[in-house]
């Protein structure tokens, strides 16, 4: 026969409560609580989802300078060769004086050596992408083409017999940074017909210049924090391979470290690409171009990737990761692709953030695992139920389920969540939960809700009249709703066990508020049940005292039986999965 219009909207009203509306919700309070939090610690979120995004990275790409490093360079040594000191530092003045673009490295050199701005007839600034800058100056005092940049990469247009090697080698394993400077006398163009850089050949070198960088002062404990967590680092610049190692082992990273330069890189196919990626920790004279390439190998390799950055040259590389970090005095650009933006430049603060990623990860699995049983076991008793020919649930009485085993749960589950490692298979872990629990209760459940029918069909009730008919549905609703809604509040104990009794589903946590939580929601579950107004504003009625200790002695019996199946890998081996 067809169901009554209200029937029909009652039941509708339950199956669409089956959508778990309350998740976006937790999630929503989770990520703002999450972003408040590292917020106090120096973290500033820009993406809602970066905090718990965090939690999942297992290599974290860094530049040295400005990111491992304050970037405050200062010149140690000015090394002349084949001139006096006194006029390499001339030298060294004028041009940084005369150049119209600086950066730190000019702004360190000008500290040191004074000059005097002359008349340049063409410039070219430094470039993370060629690593070198010139002027061509055109003055009465200083006349002819001056080069300063990477010693490798001026190297080939040295003049003949310019052996430097030994030299570089030996201030780069003291971790600091190595410039040549170097000249030709006459004025010739930087760049080729085509408008691009081009070094001139026979350059003359004028002398080198050292240069050190400061590393941050928590650097060390930051990187010790992270590498206790998994994390594998990788530091990416552009400055010496070995100077960066340097720096690196100084930060307190391996002394057993990988070191590449960003000129073997360019010559290395795809797959040796790739497996340097994976093996080396310090790359160095890397271009944006090779930066961002980097990322992306580690990406498609199956890793997480973060990477932190503070210039323009990395904008490329932080749109490809993960999860990009940006620094707050960085540029503009880095900041406005960046998830998070490091707050005074605290790198300490990345622990921090860390730990609050595991938290509100922890906490939305927890609530997952809640949510999805109660979708599963009121699928179970829905379809079940159709077999009798009644609907199990009033739309009231479905609120009040949710209401005391997940809706307020939920919430408190997400504040108490702590921060700890992800599990090894965390989508098998879930699903391991909710179709154990799921399959569990609503089994035990049909076999309650029958029972009610059954009784009533061998005493021949349900035949005296329609009025009886009716109390005996709502008796079996009644019934079935006291018995998850006990149920549902035992489960608080399997999703977060404060003792080892309630070890299966999960590992012991140990958390005696979740014990506190149960006993609340069993106190609002009694008083429901006890007083008459809330009885008859969620459509329940008053059982016969016999029928509260039958739903208790299968409340019971549902708890020892999810704990069997849980404990004895019951389901796997069911289903074939172990």
């Amino acid at each position: 026969s067809q169901l009554p219009t209200v029937e029909t909207l009652k039941m509708a009203v339950v199956i669409i409560g089956l959508v778990p509306n309350g998740l976006f919700l937790s999630i929503s309070v989770a990520y703002a609580l999450g972003a408040v939090r590292i917020s106090g610690q120096g973290a500033l979120v820009q993406q809602a989802n970066s905090v718990e995004s965090l939690s999942n990275v297992d290599v974290l790409c860094m530049d040295k300078t400005g990111t491992l490093t304050t970037n405050a360079l200062r010149l140690e040594r000015a090394h002349p060769l084949g001139i006096e000191e006194s006029e390499l530092r001339r030298l060294l003045g004028d041009y940084v004086a005369s150049g119209s673009v600086g950066n730190t490295t000019s702004a360190a050199i000008g500290a040191a050596c004074p000059g005097q701005a002359r008349h340049v007839r063409e410039e070219l600034p430094f470039s993370s992408a060629y690593k070198w800058s010139g002027l061509v100056m055109d003055d009465e005092s200083v006349r002819g083409t001056y080069i300063l940049g990477a010693v490798e990469i001026l190297a080939p247009a040295l003049l003949a017999g310019s052996d430097l090697q030994a030299m570089v080698e030996q201030k780069s394993a003291q971790g600091l940074r190595v410039l040549l400077f170097t000249s030709v006398p006459e004025m010739v163009s930087l760049r080729n017909a085509d408008d691009k850089p081009s070094l001139p050949h026979g350059l003359i070198p004028l002398g080198l210049i050292s240069l050190s960088d400061e590393l941050r002062p928590q650097a060390r404990e930051t990187l010790r924090q992270l590498s206790e967590t998994g994390i594998r680092f990788k530091v990416i610049s552009g400055d010496n391979p070995q100077t960066v190692a340097a720096l690196v082992k100084q930060a307190g990273l391996s002394s057993d470290i990988r070191a590449v330069s960003g000129l073997d890189l360019a010559t290395m196919d795809t797959m040796d690409f790739a497996t340097t990626a994976a093996d080396a920790t310090v790359f160095g004279r890397i271009t944006p171009q090779q930066k961002e390439q980097l990322v992306d190998v580690l990406h498609k390799q199956g890793h997480y990737v973060a990477m932190i950055g503070d210039g323009v040259n990395d904008v490329l590389s932080l749109k490809k990761a993960d999860l990009a970090i940006a620094m707050q005095s960085g540029s503009q650009a880095t900041r406005s692709v960046a998830d998070i933006v490091l707050l005074n430049d605290s790198f300490a603060s990345l622990p921090s953030a860390l730990r609050e990623g595991q938290r509100i990860r922890n906490g939305m699995r927890d609530i997952l695992k809640l949510y999805l049983t109660r979708v599963f076991y009121f699928v179970v008793l829905l379809s079940g139920a159709s077999v009798v020919g009644g609907f199990p649930f009033e739309p009231t009485q479905a609120s009040i389920l949710v209401l005391l085993t997940v809706g307020i749960p939920s919430f408190l589950l997400a504040a108490w969540a702590r921060p700890g490692a992800r599990e090894k298979d965390e989508r098998r872990s879930l699903w391991h939960f909710v179709l154990t629990a799921g399959s569990t209760l609503g089994l035990v459940g049909l076999f309650l809700y029958f029972s009610e029918y059954l009784l009533a069909d061998s005493l021949g009730l349900h035949r005296s009249s329609s009025a009886v008919a009716v109390k005996i549905a709502l008796d079996a609703q009644t019934t079935l709703t006291i018995f998850a809604l006990f149920c549902g509040i035992a489960l608080l104990f399997f999703v977060e066990p404060p003792a080892r009794f309630w070890v299966g589903g999960n590992e012991l946590r140990g958390d005696k508020r979740i014990s506190y939580l149960a006993l609340a929601m069993c106190i609002l579950s009694v008083l429901l049940i006890s007083l008459s107004p809330l009885r008859s504003l969620f459509a329940l009625t008053l059982l016969d005292g016999p029928d509260y200790l039958v739903i208790a002695v299968y409340v019971v019996i549902w708890v020892f039986l999810v704990r069997w199946v849980w404990r004895g890998h019951i389901l796997e081996r069911f289903l074939a999965l172990e």
